[in-house]
């Protein structure tokens, strides 16, 4: 029973951790703050393609600026520096044309009452991710 106790309070510690919290709980809580926005503005849920957007433009800023800014990411990143970022600029492509189709299907049936509920959390947990990874490049040094 103590050694469960003990792994419990060893979880709760790395779940707690300040790594933790910059990489998932930030993230998490932009999300958060971004739906209590829109629906205390009467906002419809969107799929989050401004975020995916500003992720292209990051990713995009960052390969174009790579020999000024190598020594400032990561260090894990440092010898994949190009190819980490020409992969994330594709994901971030990849979810913003996604998350524009589903913005569009948003709007095109509003009038039926349909919600395409998993396709929007999917874009969501993308923002999160897309999101907690920009953190990890850019701060976790």
């Amino acid at each position: 029973m103590h050694i469960s106790l003990q792994l419990l309070l060893d979880i709760m510690r790395r779940l707690l951790s300040p790594t933790v919290f910059i990489y998932v709980a930030i993230p998490l809580g932009v999300m958060v703050v971004s739906w209590v926005a829109q629906t205390s503005f009467s906002l419809h849920l969107n799929s989050g393609g401004d975020i995916f957007a500003f992720a292209l433009g990051l990713d995009l800023t960052l390969l174009l600026q790579q020999s000024t800014l190598t020594a400032k990411i990561n260090p894990n990143f440092g010898p994949f520096y190009s190819q980490v970022f020409a992969l994330a600029l594709l994901v971030s492509i990849g979810f913003l044309i996604y998350a524009t189709n589903v913005q569009a299907m948003i709007y095109k049936r509003r009038t039926r009452g349909y919600y395409p509920y998993l396709r929007v959390t999917l874009c969501w947990a993308g923002c999160i991710a897309v999101i907690g990874f920009h953190l990890y490049a850019l701060l976790g040094s």
